[in-house]
């Protein structure tokens, strides 16, 4: 698997006889910094919507019935800041709407500077080929201060790899969002599967 440097990515962006289904997407990129020849990463910028969990509000998040999770709607303008206060868990979103080809995936990355304020950026990192929408963002301070998070600020980064073989096309659960959305249940059918057995089979001996 080979990470791929700036240039490269922005070829892959530019060259008009890649096929459009093939060509990398990132939209919209605000300036030319957020893609460096001599780098191997993209800069990607923080969307205007978070979704925070109501704390006291719900025991737990129980994926077996089925129901979900409460979230809390914020959409703060440019220019304004959420804040995000010590050891809170919240989900935001790229500015950029992202559409990766059949032989390419990524990995998110917080960026440093964000990392020593004890920012974590994720979105269980792996982002998969084929992959077209905005990206989920899981934001955690880890720190001791409150911090504030204006949209339009460059978060976070993207790695870039490619696969071989291209991977087929498959619908994911998050493929094609324009915003990001609460967590989508999905009670496992294994879990179903072996509710009423004493040993999971697999670990008999």
């Amino acid at each position: 698997m080979t990470a791929l440097s700036g240039y490269e990515l922005r070829r892959r962006m530019e060259d008009n006889s890649i096929a459009n289904d093939q060509r990398r997407g990132l939209t919209p990129l605000l300036d030319d910094n957020q893609i460096e020849d001599s780098e191997a990463s993209v800069d990607m910028r923080l969307g205007s919507l978070f979704l925070a969990f109501p704390r006291g509000q719900t025991a737990s998040i129980d994926w077996s019935t089925g129901v979900g999770c409460a979230v809390d709607r914020v959409e703060v303008p440019m220019g304004q800041q959420f804040v995000i206060h010590p050891n809170q868990f919240v989900l935001g979103e790229t500015l950029e709407f992202v559409k990766l080809p059949s032989d390419m995936m990524a990995y998110v990355v917080t960026r440093s500077t964000w990392g020593r304020t004890g920012l974590i950026v994720a979105t269980a990192v792996g982002i998969q080929p084929n992959f077209r929408g905005v990206i989920t963002l899981e934001l955690r301070n880890l720190g001791d201060v409150p911090l504030n998070l204006y949209p339009g600020t460059k978060i976070l980064q993207l790695f870039f790899h490619t696969v071989t073989p291209p991977a087929p096309p498959a619908r994911r659960t998050y493929t094609d969002a324009f915003e990001t959305g609460p967590p989508k249940v999905s009670f496992d059918e294994q879990i179903n599967q072996y509710a009423n057995l004493k040993e999971f089979p697999f670990l008999t001996r």
